[in-house]
């Protein structure tokens, strides 16, 4: 048995199956979704009025997509996410839900603290900047009832256009 599984985990390391590289991906295979349409239909089951981002740069692979379905809970409440992997290896994850704010930050950002670390104007909203889980950032800001949270160790200038693929 023990034989099996080394020649299963050597294979898997020579096809790329895997990887353990916090904040970039290292190779391997991403399997890609289409992230703008699942925000489109998320909406009949969220139990909130998603905004679907527009103008997402076609160089950005959706790589992930997830409903935390209604009710929901206080610590997990009602929750729409989308990520995308960016021409620069990096990951971004846009996240709206209908929670109370610091309910979701603390779901999103894993207990994160509240602590904030500035502003920064962009799609035509004031985002506030936060300390995000590992060594990522995080920005956040309310609108009408849904906190939209966009995480990830993406670059600024990539912060920047998916603050404006959800301005109001």
């Amino acid at each position: 048995m023990g034989v099996i599984v080394v020649a299963v985990l050597a294979f898997v390391l020579l096809e790329g199956g895997f990887s353990f590289s916090p904040g970039k991906a290292t190779g391997g295979h991403i399997i890609a979704t289409d992230v703008v349409g699942d925000f489109g239909t998320a909406g009949r089951v969220a139990g909130f009025t998603v905004t679907v981002p527009k103008g997402i740069p076609a160089t950005w692979q959706g790589s992930s997509f997830s409903i935390t379905d209604p009710p929901g809970t206080p610590e997990a409440p009602p929750t729409v996410r989308g990520g995308w992997q960016t021409p620069s290896g990096s990951y971004i994850t846009l996240i709206e839900s209908s929670g109370e704010p610091t309910a979701v930050l603390t779901a999103e950002l894993q207990g994160a603290d509240g602590s904030t670390t500035g502003s920064v104007t962009a799609g035509g909203a004031v985002w506030t900047i936060s300390p995000g889980v590992r060594h990522e950032v995080a920005w956040s800001r309310t609108e009408k009832s849904v906190t939209f949270l966009i995480t990830g160790s993406a670059t600024t200038a990539e912060f920047q256009q998916l603050a404006a693929a959800v301005a109001g």
